[in-house]
């Protein structure tokens, strides 16, 4: 995948985006596959996590804090919320922190009797932290999984039916290069 196929992809698959967010997509959308590459990660998860915690607003900062277009909040990065708002550097620390949550969902998978893939611990981890892994049937975790990892993956399968319909060949191709 190349910078211009994902701002491609976004363009069309989330058409309510404004121009505004259109042009900070397609202007770090080769930025997102350099770091997701380096993490072996599809830049397809990493391109719908960042629409769904900011819209590709990288000014936004949530009640808690998190700042940028991942969320990420300062408290768990060397950068400021002023530094996270920079999109390179949101992206960037939003890559390592995804990267850590799939390697912690990695040592929680079978655990407590539970069914999930390590995509969707890592997803939840990433928007509510370590309760995914140490309590994960709780009210709160089945929520965030509910909610927050549907709504990613929604946008994910959205942006890869698209992705493949496009460019007529398989993402699972790509991802089979990303894991």
């Amino acid at each position: 995948m190349t910078g211009v196929e994902l701002c491609i992809i976004i363009k069309a698959s989330l058409a309510w985006l404004s121009p505004y967010q259109e042009k900070i997509a397609c202007n770090n959308a080769e930025y997102i596959i350099q770091q997701s590459e380096k993490r072996a990660i599809d830049p397809l998860i990493v391109a719908a996590i960042i629409y769904r915690e900011s819209a590709f607003s990288p000014g936004v900062v949530s009640k808690a804090g998190a700042c940028g277009l991942t969320q990420v909040l300062p408290k768990y990065s060397k950068y400021t919320c002023k530094q996270l708002k920079q999109p390179r550097v949101a992206i960037r620390e939003g890559v390592r922190a995804l990267n850590l949550w799939l390697t912690w969902a990695e040592g929680s998978m079978g655990k407590k009797g539970e069914n999930r893939s390590k995509l969707d611990i890592a997803l939840c981890g990433y928007n509510a932290g370590f309760r995914c892994i140490r309590y994960p049937k709780s009210k709160v975790t089945r929520r965030v999984m509910r909610v927050y990892v549907g709504r990613v993956k929604r946008t994910y399968l959205k942006l890869k039916r698209e992705f493949d319909d496009r460019f007529n060949r398989s993402s699972s191709e790509e991802a089979e290069k990303h894991n």
